[in-house]
């Protein structure tokens, strides 16, 4: 595939997903608006604990008092989420809206976080919270959190495999520690702070990623269609990052020599350390390396003095 046909290919994306959004706006003004009310069960049966509810208008949850787990899983088709330190395990689920309602099960060393609603479920007058605590210095071996329609928010939170992904809304990550992260957004922004992983991939369609103090200790996979890109920290290991329509910034805490590259512009301006370059740029030596591509916008890259 030749680079105008990725620049069209990506303007066509935002006009479909555009569409899709105005699809999505008029539905919900349309969608049934008859309202069910109901009960909250609780369950708990040796390790299993959960929470199962009738649909309601609004519904509260809160239960700080969770066996340790190993593996969290969040789904959500509607609501923020929050994943931070406490004083101990727990989860509170907070939503508003007709024939919506949120339930979570503790099964083993699984906490699992689910959404449900009608068919004709109405988006006006709806919204949803879920907060999940974990003890200081815990560290998790997966933890998998996903929200169709809202924002997702890590703080101080630590995982072997780390995957974080908001269709319509932002993720973002504080002070987090992965083995292998993944964070993916469709229509959001990717804010990263105090990150370090072994292994990361960043992948956007249409928003900006920007990670300020990233560490990666062996490789970073970035891919944006539409949006910028700003990263800045130390970069190790083997780095690919992709841009369909948008700029490239990279400040790296290395010097140039502990780098190899490849940087490729086809339409703007590549600038490395305030210099400006031809459309091409490469140099050999250094134990790490970049492989940056920019199809429609610029990159400029900085290493330390």
């Amino acid at each position: 595939m030749n680079r105008i046909t990725k620049v069209l290919l990506g303007a066509g994306a935002f006009l479909c997903m555009s569409g899709g959004l105005l699809a999505l706006t008029g539905w919900a003004a349309g969608a049934d608006t008859q309202a069910m009310r109901g009960v909250g069960i609780h369950s708990h049966s040796g390790s299993e604990r959960s929470y199962e509810s009738a649909p309601d208008e609004t519904g509260y949850v809160e239960d700080m008092d969770l066996e340790p787990f190993t593996k969290l899983d969040v789904d959500l088709s509607l609501g923020d989420v929050t994943i931070m330190t406490g004083d101990s395990y727990g989860v509170i689920l907070d939503w508003h809206g007709r024939n919506y309602l949120l339930s979570y099960e503790l099964d083993d060393d699984t906490l699992q976080v689910r959404s449900s609603q009608s068919v004709n479920w109405d988006l006006a007058g709806h919204s949803a919270s879920v907060t999940v605590y974990l003890p200081e210095h815990t560290e998790l071996e997966e933890m998998d959190v996903h929200t169709s329609l809202g924002d997702a928010y890590l703080d101080d939170v630590c995982a072997r495999q780390l995957k974080a992904s908001s269709d319509l809304g932002d993720v973002s990550l504080y002070d987090t520690t992965a083995g292998e992260l993944d964070v993916t957004c469709s229509m959001g922004d990717i804010w990263l702070d105090h990150v370090t992983a072994g292994s990361a991939e960043l992948t956007n369609s249409m928003g900006n990623i920007n990670a300020e103090t990233l560490t990666t200790e062996q490789s970073l996979d970035v891919e944006a269609s539409m949006g910028d890109i700003d990263l800045r920290g130390d970069l190790c290991g083997e780095t690919d990052i992709e841009a369909s329509m948008g700029g490239i910034i990279l400040v790296l805490s290395q010097e140039e020599a502990s780098y190899s590259y490849e940087l490729d512009v086809s339409m703007g301006q590549l600038t490395v350390n305030d210099q400006t370059m031809p459309k091409r740029a490469s140099r050999t030596g250094g134990p790490h390396h970049l492989e940056i591509e920019n199809h429609m916008g610029d990159i400029c890259v900085t290493f330390a003095y």
